[in-house]
């Protein structure tokens, strides 16, 4: 439940106490008001300021309140940032790994947390509420988090960012605060924008486009606002630059240290061809086995092993410059590219002198494509007697022995990756001014759809293709076509022992589009 009250200065104590006893189960939205200037106070004559108490909170300016906030106003955002709102609002110092295009949980397949997800004070999106001018925005992913690409930026006037401690007083899912992207609702005349840009480096190109318009109408009883608008960022991969291209890492600079990389005794340093010893990215390392021998050694192409190679350490465990071992490729999206599409409405009109009745609706699209690198074969484990086994390991093997591989299926090739999000939001209310109280009520239903589809490895038809025996004539074929032939029909050997063994043919038995669509629906009313 939210109620405003509109009362004197002199009541701030008791408006104080009835918001102490009001516990709402679920954030509330906060109120945008500013409190008026007090020019008579200042001349010495008393005077009342009006206060605006919102569910459990009193809510003031900006530099007024009793809680860490932050004002920022859409135009200053727009000079840090001038492509898009959300990568603005990420460079306040409030927000730590966040989501976005840019980081790297943008890209690891199905791990629900895709878009422009803010993180505030680094406790996790899904632990900041997000508002749309006071109302809330439902969540775009199944996880509950909110991507603030899908909100109409054009005629938002400012942000709000609410933290501290007493920001648990919004609700379970404001833990870390709250985001409130206040619109500029008494806006008139009409504003557009149209710009391209590129990065220093004549790549990451992008443009932003919108027009959006607002205008009073019956003797100013009635105002409305709509706007349009469209962003793009082509994206760059990880080969665009020296430090993706040369596969560059931040790692621990004292080797042997038994220290935690970044710490003092043990500093970060960067540091280019840098490889994770545990796995590799398209020959393959044994990294367990019943015959000792066999431990630690790489495939070569054709199947026969060595010795891994370990490089130069560093003081990251697991990480050597050079050597063997797994590295990023180039062809990961460094930013991936996105493409949003958002339009929104509002109308406003005054019934009486003191009853307002709104209606307003968004509807966005956010969608972002990408590639990102080959899927592994993480801690398979192959017997004795394999088909594809080399005949100088087979004879280190005894019929009960066995050994386990990491490698990644580098013969795949770049995994494309598509996302989409649409999502629309109606909001209705009124607001009632009555002999100095302002009581108002709201609707708010929200909905939004994620779409994700990726191309990736089915591990069932894997497993069973990579056991792969002789069959009675002699060929090679699935183990599991010979013990239960209609489990996986079709099933085609697969051999990953040394780079480039698997066919591309052969791949196409193992791979499949993996897909998941994720709906969330909101329905608030306040009063």
């Amino acid at each position: 439940m939210m109620t405003r009250f509109k009362i004197g200065r002199v009541a701030l104590l008791s408006g104080c106490a009835f918001a102490g006893i009001i516990v709402p189960a679920h954030a509330q939205t906060a109120a945008t008001a500013t409190a008026e200037a007090q020019s008579a106070e200042d001349a010495g004559a008393p005077s009342a300021q009006d206060i605006i108490v919102t569910g459990t909170r009193v809510v003031r300016d900006g530099y007024n309140q009793p809680t860490p906030v932050t004002v920022a106003p859409t135009t200053e955002l727009e000079k840090a940032t001038p492509t898009n709102l959300a990568d603005a609002i990420n460079k306040l110092p409030q927000f730590a790994n966040s989501v976005s295009p840019q980081s790297n949980s943008q890209l690891q397949g199905n791990s629900g947390e895709h878009g422009n997800l803010l993180n505030l004070r680094g406790v996790g999106p899904t632990r900041a509420l997000i508002l749309l001018d006071g109302i809330r925005v439902p969540p775009t992913t199944f996880r509950g988090a909110v991507d603030v690409n899908t909100i109409p930026q054009l005629l938002i006037q400012r942000v709000d960012v609410v933290t501290g401690g007493a920001s648990a007083v919004y609700g379970s899912d404001a833990v870390s605060g709250a985001v409130n992207f206040v619109l500029d609702k008494k806006f008139t005349g009409v504003k557009g924008v149209a710009q391209r840009g590129v990065s220093t480096r004549g790549d990451l190109g992008n443009y932003r486009i919108g027009i959006a318009g607002g205008m009073s109408f019956a003797g100013d009883r009635g105002h409305v606002l709509a706007s349009v608008e469209r962003f793009h960022s082509d994206g760059i991969k990880r080969s665009a630059r020296i430090y993706g291209d040369d596969a560059y890492a931040a790692v621990g600079s004292v080797p042997g240290s038994t220290a935690a990389p970044g710490r003092e005794a043990n500093p970060f340093i960067f540091l280019p061809n840098l490889r994770f010893t545990t796995n590799d990215y398209n020959n393959g390392i044994i990294t367990a086995s019943t015959v000792p021998a066999l431990v630690n050694t790489i495939f070569l192409p054709g199947g026969a092993v060595r010795p891994i190679q370990r490089g130069t350490p560093t003081g990251t465990p697991g990480t050597n410059v050079g050597g063997d071992g797994l590295y990023i490729p180039g062809f990961n999206q460094l930013i991936a590219p996105l493409t949003t599409t958002q339009g929104f409405g509002r109308l406003a009109y005054d019934l009486t002198d003191g009853l307002t009745a709104h209606v307003q609706g968004s509807y966005s699209r956010s969608v972002t494509s990408y590639d990102t690198q080959a899927q592994s074969v993480l801690g398979f484990r192959f017997f004795s007697g394999n088909a594809f086994l080399d005949p100088a390991v087979q004879a280190q093997m005894g019929p009960n022995d066995n050994f386990t591989v990491f490698r990644f299926i580098a013969e795949q090739g770049p995994i494309p990756t598509r996302e989409a999000t649409n999502a629309y939001l109606i909001n209705g209310g009124l607001e009632w001014n009555l002999g100095g109280w302002n009581i108002t009520a709201d609707y708010t239903h929200g909905k939004s759809v994620t779409k994700f589809a990726q191309t990736q490895v089915e591990i069932p038809k894997l497993a069973a293709a990579l056991d792969a025996v002789r069959g009675p004539n002699g060929s090679i074929v699935c183990r599991v076509t010979l013990t239960n032939p209609g489990l996986y029909p079709g099933c085609t050997p697969l051999n990953v022992f040394g780079a480039g063994t698997p066919s591309a043919a052969d791949l196409q038995t193992v791979l499949g589009v993996s897909r998941y669509r994720a709906m969330n629906s909101t329905d608030d009313f306040v009063l």
